[in-house]
């Protein structure tokens, strides 16, 4: 649910780009990719079984999150408090 939000946001930003807009993709890929991290943590050592799908599922939200940061994690970082450069 929360990843079609996040899309819906993505593919409507040149309508109404806001800085919660450019906010709201990468932080919902970090827990996203926070939770199937931990998903795949319990299929390897606690369920020992695979499942593909969840596998490929996986690989698509890590690399949808890796796109949203290279693309706003300089936005992101400055939304945070970070200083660019240090």
């Amino acid at each position: 649910v929360l990843f079609s939000l996040a899309l819906d946001r993505y593919l409507n930003m040149d309508l109404e780009r806001t800085r919660y807009n450019v906010l709201l993709l990468p932080l919902v890929g970090l827990s996203g990719s926070a939770f199937g991290a931990y998903l795949t943590y319990a299929e390897a050592f606690i369920i020992h079984q695979w499942c593909p799908f969840c596998l490929t599922a996986f690989a698509l939200t890590l690399g949808a999150t890796f796109f949203a940061l290279r693309t706003y994690g300089a936005e992101l970082k400055n939304f945070i408090g970070g200083n660019d450069g240090i």
